[in-house]
């Protein structure tokens, strides 16, 4: 069977939904499905994963162009669709799945994948599309199936915190994260990810020459730095969605609106704690934050559990494969 992604990446849009694919990517030709990506054709992607094939494209009806005549499966995460984009995909693709699609092309997919829309709000949706709402379809890499099982201690408070603020960071958040810590917690140990399209400057190098702070660039993965911290600071997406599912409790700075309503959300429930608004740090709020108690990092990391167990990839395939087979 033939299969199709076409995603969004950019210095705005980040890598999340480039990386989320690429597990779904793996995932399906597994299951024996021949796919390609098309991601947009952004200067820092880099190669596809091994095994992969990936045709950049500069435009949706270049996308269009290259689209094979006879396919089984679409998959869209591209954020906003319009109907005339699915009619268009519809003359050679059978079925049509969309991700987080927000347009009114989402109303003519075969299915919605959104892990961030509570499922009742299907209701919001037409009635002959298949809704996949919920954590229970957050898109994680495999690996986090067994990481969410890890045992985890926090006993002794906050030691060690993860920066993450995206594969762009497309609002310089890193440094302006990283310099009041220092001065506030003289003993804590930092750890910070810079990813495939993060621009370091000279704030950023200057951090760097602290023996408290260490970067890691472009990680294959972050599991193994998810259970060797007590704490992360991240952006939202994905990368909170990682943290959840291992455990490790999220103080989240986001860097755009919507990335704020998901960690409103997710600290009513007890998962995570905001700690600045769109685009800015409020360095009071992230520290007083950051003091909170072991008991309170525990029930953190058990809600975010609750939530999100890693099984999401699995569950997503398994749907896949069966609607593909009809």
């Amino acid at each position: 069977m033939k299969a199709v992604i076409r995603v969004k990446v950019s210095h705005q849009a980040g890598f999340g939904h480039w990386v989320r694919q690429c597990h779904l990517a793996k995932a399906l030709a597994k299951s024996g499905y021949n796919v390609t990506l098309f991601p947009d054709d952004y200067e820092r992607l880099g190669p596809p994963p091994d095994g992969l094939v990936m045709a950049p494209v500069k435009s949706q009806n270049e996308f269009l162009e290259l689209l094979p005549s006879s396919i089984n499966l679409a998959i869209l995460d591209i954020h906003e669709t319009i109907p005339e984009l699915i009619s268009q995909i519809r003359t050679s693709a059978k079925y049509v799945v969309g991700f987080e699609d927000l347009g009114s092309g989402r109303n003519h997919l075969d299915c919605l994948i959104d892990s961030n829309l509570p499922p009742q709000f299907c209701r919001e949706i037409a009635e002959q599309v298949k809704t996949l709402f919920g954590w229970n379809y957050s898109l994680l890499a495999p690996e986090y199936e067994t990481v969410s099982k890890e045992p985890r201690d926090f006993s002794n408070g906050i030691q060690s915190l993860l920066i993450t603020m995206g594969g762009t960071d497309p609002n310089k958040l890193t440094s302006r994260v990283v310099a009041p810590l220092l001065e506030s917690f003289p003993e804590l140990k930092i750890t910070v990810v810079s990813g495939p399209g993060f621009i370091a400057d000279e704030n950023f190098s200057k951090l760097l020459k602290s023996p408290r702070v260490k970067n890691q660039a472009q990680p294959n993965s972050l599991a193994p730095l998810f259970l060797q911290h007590d704490a992360v600071i991240c952006s939202g997406g994905v990368t909170l969605h990682e943290a959840l599912a291992s455990g490790t409790p999220a103080f989240v700075v986001p860097q755009v609106a919507h990335q704020e309503v998901l960690a409103k959300g997710l600290e009513e429930e007890g998962a995570t704690r905001l700690a600045g608004q769109p685009g800015k740090v409020n360095h009071d709020t992230l520290i007083q934050a950051l003091q909170t108690t072991p008991a309170n990092l525990d029930s953190m990391s058990t809600a975010g559990r609750k939530l999100i167990d890693g099984c999401g990839l699995k569950r997503i395939v398994e749907f896949l494969s069966k609607l593909t087979s009809k």
